[in-house]
């Protein structure tokens, strides 16, 4: 249902077309198909042209670019979605296999789906939303079996894949320091009861797992500097304080009241059944509560790892205080459910509508300046020089004018805070905006209609309006 529904033109669109990211990670990713090299150096700007940047996410830029060959925009579109729903349908499948409902786990995946669709889009973060599920899954499973050597060989497969896919992956290493805290807490509680020893043998295998996790993390392009890039980039107040997903959730949106319906349940499932939880469940509860509260990303990231952990207190709740009928209903959906098996249903579905259904993702010219970018291409002897483009505007340039470097993109923490500082006071027109403008030799500029760069240049006698449409302005230095 719900790959049906983010299959749906609209919803398609959103996922491949509202960020800008997206054509970025397009453009590295068709640049690797092409050159068969991974992205070592900055090759897209003129501004930090040749400088070493770190490859955090090429294999999932190469796979969102073999799904660009294969549909265009629809492809990268109709990957996400399957990737997104697939994590949903497991994600279900998941709380019935642990003992909660069907019908209840099936409101709570769609709970998540309102709190977590913020964040949904064709970028590599949703490759992290399905690892991050096989994770805490594998986890959850060694908390059962206590097989220690299947829990490492399954957490260091991840591991692999994982810090080639995307820098969400140091999420897998917090939950993991999270089930590790919380089997400290419980040797501690039992150290002097006949209990201690499964939980000594629990806190032996998390701290093995936590190792070898940490040594084949290496085994990326880059080695330990993947680590040292995404660390220093997260403690940067400044990057934090300017990118809009590092920012809390603004619960005025219609995600953030499906985010604020996500933490009345995880408070009221917490204080109803609080003898219920164990340490570890206490630590997941309220470490990943805070992270998604602290940044709008790690929302999709908590309802993953959550969910297992409420769905099965609520269902014992829900029926201890359910009457005869209900408990009767319940008990014919969840036979129902195991009759049903429509595994291999939804399998037929993911792959049998992408290629039939007659769906396309369409850029929204609305949002991006599609015409603007056609005079460009029309006119090049304009714009033979260097520009001066938004922040916001930066990553779909890279893909639809590629034979212009551009000044600035999506990936904030390559271009490094020395350098976004210059360019923040450039867009606020900070004293030493004009330096700027000469230190990187701008010749023309690319801002929305309204920004202010535009009402000074009107009266610059160097500069003139080339190009305006009431969305963008295009300005040129006179020759």
């Amino acid at each position: 249902m719900v790959l049906l529904v983010l299959l749906s033109p609209k919803n398609l669109s959103e996922l491949a077309a509202s960020d800008g990211d997206v054509f970025m990670h397009w453009r590295f990713g068709e640049t690797m198909l092409q050159t068969r090299e991974i992205i070592r150096k900055d090759i897209f700007s003129h501004t930090c042209y040749g400088r070493p940047v770190v490859p955090k996410e090429w294999l999932s830029q190469v796979l969102l670019a073999l799904a660009g060959r294969l549909g265009g925009l629809t492809g990268l579109g109709v990957l996400a979605a399957v990737v997104i729903a697939t994590t949903l349908a497991l994600m279900h499948r998941q709380l019935v296999r642990d003992g909660a409902d069907p019908l209840l786990s099936a409101g709570l995946v769609l709970v998540a789906v309102w709190a977590a669709q913020v964040h949904w889009h064709a970028r590599p973060h949703v490759f992290s939303i399905l690892l991050l599920f096989f994770w805490n899954d594998v986890l959850r499973r060694f908390e059962r079996t206590s097989n220690g050597w299947g829990c490492i060989l399954a957490l260091a497969g991840l591991t692999v894949l994982w810090v080639n896919l995307h820098g969400a992956y140091l999420a897998g290493f917090l939950t993991l320091g999270m089930y590790w805290t919380g089997a400290a807490i419980e040797c501690l509680a039992r150290r002097k009861t006949q209990d201690a020893k499964p939980a000594q043998r629990l806190l032996y295998w998390l701290s093995m797992a936590l190792l070898a996790c940490a040594g084949v993390s290496l085994l990326n392009p880059s080695g330990y500097l993947l680590h040292v890039h995404n660390v220093q980039f997260l403690r940067s107040e400044f990057f934090v304080s300017i990118l809009d997903e590092y920012r809390s959730m603004d619960f005025h949106t219609a995600g953030g009241r499906g985010f604020a319906v996500w933490l009345a349940i995880t408070l009221t499932a917490a204080l109803w059944r609080r003898s219920a939880l164990t340490p570890t469940a206490v630590v997941l509860l309220f470490g990943w509560s805070y992270l998604a509260l602290y940044s709008v990303r790690n929302i999709p990231l908590m309802t993953i790892v959550v969910a297992p952990i409420l769905a099965p207190m609520l269902s014992e709740g829900v029926r201890s205080f359910a009457s005869d009928r209900w408990r009767d209903f319940l008990d014919r959906v969840r036979r129902i459910h195991e009759e049903a098996r429509g595994r291999f249903a939804a399998l037929a579905i993911a792959l049998i509508v992408p290629a039939f259904i007659p769906v396309r993702a369409e850029v929204p010219e609305k949002k991006w300046p599609v015409a603007a970018v056609r005079f460009i291409q029309q006119h090049p002897q304009q714009f033979e020089g260097n520009m001066l483009n938004h922040y916001n505007l930066g990553s779909f340039l890279l893909w639809f004018l590629p034979e212009h470097k551009v000044f600035i993109d999506g990936r904030a923490d390559s271009y490094g805070e020395v350098f976004v500082r210059e360019y923040v006071d450039a867009d606020m027109l900070s004293t030493n905006w004009v330096a700027i403008m000469e230190k990187y030799k701008v010749d023309w500029t690319l801002f929305g209609s309204e920004h202010a760069l535009n009402r000074l240049l009107e009266t610059n006698p160097g500069w003139r309006n080339v190009y305006s449409d009431g969305q963008v302005a295009i300005f040129t230095r006179d020759q």
